[in-house]
C-alpha cells in the first residue's frame, strides 16, 4: 500500500542486528501535498551523531587548577535560599502542572524520588502521571535528576513523566517533532515542560526546513495555549560537543532545540569560588573549582532573532564583541541562552547511591519548576499561566528593578574537555553566555502577578504562521 501511495519502493536496510525500512525516490501525491509539511521516517536516514542528555557525573579525575578551598553542593535547600523561593507551595487543588521530557532509555525510580524528598525535608510527592511508559528498574541519571529537581523548586505541583519513544534509527528531529506535536494537541498537556537533550545545529543540517518550521509552529501553538517549554542550552560552550576532545574542531555550533525561537533556553552558572556567599559566575571547566561542563551559548545559524530581544541585543552588541565568522549570525539571529540557573555540583540519588552532577540539565528543571510554582499563584488568582514567557522576562529584565541576578563574570570559551580561543563573556545585561541572568524568585513571581495580560506588542499576537482561529481560541484576540 505504501509503495503504491508514494509511487516508490521501500527497502529494508541492516545495521548489525537492527533493520530499518526507507523509501527510494518517494513522491507525494499532488492532491495531498499542499496539506502536509513533512512525513516522518519516509526517506530520511539518521545521522551517526546521537542526541545527548546535557549532564555530567562528578568524577575523581585530577584537575590542573589549584585545589579550591570549597565546592559547596547544590541542593533543594540551597536553591530555595539563594533564589529566595518562598512559600506558599502549591496546594492540593492547584491548577498548575509540569512535565519532564525524556527519551533515550532514560527512566526514573519512584523510591529514589522519595529518598531525595525525605533527605531534604521537602513535600513527599510521587509523580502524578506517566506518558509513554517508565522502566523504574532501569533508571537513568538524566531522568532521575530532572524528576528530583523540577519537584524541588516546583513544590507540590503535579508532575508528568513524559517519555517520548523513538527507535534507534529515528533522527533526533523526528523524536522532537513527535513530542511537540503530541503536546500541542493534548487538551490536558502540562503547562510547563523541561527538556535537557540536544545536538549541535551542525548535526541537523540535513533536516528539511519544512520539518524544522513545523516544529517551531508546534512550539508556538504550545505558547498560545499557556504552555512553557524550557530547553537546556548545551554543555560544551560555543564550540559544541564535536570539539570536546579535539581543539582543531573549536568553532561555533549552538545547540538545537535550545535555539528554537519560541522555547526558553536555559544556561548554567556555578558559585564563584565554590561558595554561595560569593555569588554566581558562568559555569565552565576553566573555573576554580572547575565544573564538568561549560554552559552552551552563542547565535543560531538557523533562526532569526525575534523582536522582543532587539533591545537587549542592541545593548550587548558592539564591534569589539564580534567573533570571527560570526558577524552575520550575531547581527540577525537568535541568541542563546535566554536565562540561566545554577548547574554545578547538584546532589541527586540514583539506585540508592548519591551522585554529584553538572549540566545545563540541572539548571533547566530547576528553572522550570520555579515557573510552575509561579503558575500556581497566577491561576489561583484567576490569571493565565505564563506560556511562552521569554518576551515577558526580557521586558522585566530591562526594567529598573530586574527580577534577575545579572551574571557579569566568566565565559563559554571551553567545552567539556578543551578550551578554545573564542567564546562569549558574561557582561552587564543580556549576553550569549548567561542570558539575562538567574531568577530572583519572589520578584519574578511578583512581576508576573502584576503583568497586565498579554501586551499589544507581545510576539504571540503576531504569530503569522499560526492560523487565526487557534490564536483566537487561546484568547489572544
Amino acid at each position: 500500500v505504501l509503495n503504491k501511495l508514494f509511487n516508490t519502493k521501500f527497502l529494508v536496510f541492516r545495521s548489525g542486528e537492527y533493520l530499518i525500512a526507507r523509501a527510494m525516490d518517494a513522491t507525494i501525491p499532488e492532491d495531498v501535498r499542499a496539506h502536509m509539511d513533512f512525513i516522518l521516517n519516509l526517506d530520511d536516514f539518521p545521522k551517526p551523531a546521537a542526541m545527548e542528555a546535557a549532564y555530567r557525573v562528578k568524577s575523581h579525575a585530577k584537575s590542573s587548577a589549584p585545589a579550591p578551598l570549597t565546592d559547596e553542593l547544590v541542593t533543594p535547600t540551597s536553591l530555595a535560599s539563594y533564589y529566595n523561593i518562598q512559600k506558599p507551595w502549591a496546594g492540593a487543588n492547584t491548577k498548575s502542572s509540569m512535565a519532564v521530557f525524556e527519551c533515550q532509555n532514560q527512566y526514573y525510580t519512584p523510591s529514589d524520588l522519595t529518598t531525595f524528598q525525605q533527605k531534604y525535608n521537602i513535600p513527599v510527592k510521587a509523580v502524578a502521571n506517566v506518558t509513554g511508559g517508565n522502566q523504574s528498574d532501569e533508571p537513568g541519571l538524566e531522568a532521575q535528576l530532572d524528576v528530583q529537581y523540577i519537584g524541588a523548586t516546583g513544590l507540590n505541583v503535579p508532575l508528568t513523566f513524559w517519555y517520548q519513544s523513538g527507535g534507534l534509527f529515528d533522527p533526533f528531529p523526528t523524536i522532537i517533532a513527535k513530542y511537540v506535536a503530541a503536546v500541542a494537541s493534548d487538551p490536558e498537556a502540562p503547562l510547563v515542560h523541561s527538556m535537557s537533550y540536544g545536538l549541535g545545529e551542525s548535526n541537523i543540517a540535513g533536516t528539511p526546513s519544512s520539518t524544522l518550521d513545523r516544529i517551531n509552529t508546534e512550539v508556538q501553538k504550545m505558547g498560545t495555549r499557556g504552555i512553557s517549554l524550557f530547553i537546556a542550552s548545551g554543555d560544551s560552550g560555543v564550540a559544541g560537543r564535536n570539539a570536546n576532545s579535539d581543539p582543531s574542531a573549536c568553532g561555533f555550533d549552538p545547540s538545537w532545540p535550545a535555539s528554537i525561537p519560541y522555547a526558553t533556553s536555559v544556561g548554567a552558572t556555578q558559585w564563584t569560588g565554590g561558595s554561595q556567599a560569593n555569588g554566581e559566575t558562568t559555569c565552565s571547566i576553566a573555573n576554580n573549582p572547575p565544573a564538568l561542563i561549560t554552559s552552551g551559548g552563542g547565535f543560531s545559524t538557523l533562526f532569526k532573532r525575534e523582536s522582543y530581544a532587539d533591545a537587549a541585543w542592541k545593548a550587548w552588541y558592539t564591534p569589539s564583541r564580534v567573533k570571527t565568522g560570526q558577524q552575520t549570525y550575531e547581527e540577525n539571529n537568535r541568541g542563546i541562552p535566554d536565562v540561566s540557573a545554577l548547574g554545578h555540583n547538584y546532589n541527586i540519588v540514583s539506585g540508592g547511591q548519591w551522585e554529584k552532577v553538572d549540566g545545563t540539565s540541572c539548571a533547566t528543571p530547576a528553572f522550570a519548576g520555579m515557573i510552575a510554582l509561579i503558575n500556581d499563584r497566577l491561576l489561583a488568582a484567576g490569571k493565565s499561566s505564563v506560556g511562552w514567557s521569554t518576551p515577558a522576562m526580557f521586558k522585566f529584565a530591562m526594567g529598573t528593578d530586574s527580577p534577575f541576578n545579572d551574571i557579569t563574570t566568566g565565559n563559554n570559551k571551553c567545552t567539556e574537555g578543551v578550551c578554545c580561543s573564542q567564546g562569549y563573556s558574561a557582561v552587564k545585561g543580556w549576553d550569549p553566555a548567561t542570558g539575562i541572568g538567574t531568577p530572583k524568585f519572589t520578584k519574578l513571581s511578583e512581576a508576573f502577578m502584576n503583568a497586565a495580560g498579554v501586551p499589544a506588542d507581545h510576539p504571540a499576537r503576531t504569530m503569522g504562521t499560526i492560523p487565526a482561529d487557534i490564536l483566537a481560541a487561546a484568547g489572544f484576540f
